[in-house]
């Protein structure tokens, strides 16, 4: 249970409260809590993100765009 209780105090939050948040409502509380901007980043060639298999390369910020959108969705 070390791990739970490092997640714990990483977030705020206890594991019940952790289980019940959507990945986009623990995003913001995350952002929020550290005042930082949560970003995607993947080490090039990573395929599956969608920036690889396209005509042209899209940027950090389209890419973030695009999972925002995926996660609030869910």
């Amino acid at each position: 249970m070390y791990f739970g209780k490092n997640v714990e105090r990483m977030t705020g939050l206890n594991l019940k409260e952790i289980r019940a948040f959507s990945p986009e409502k623990m995003r913001s509380h995350i952002e929020n809590r550290s005042r930082k901007q949560i970003l995607f980043v993947s080490e090039f060639p990573f395929i599956g993100r969608g920036n690889v298999l396209r005509d042209n390369l899209i940027s950090r910020c389209e890419i973030n765009k695009e999972i925002d959108l995926i996660l609030s969705r869910a």
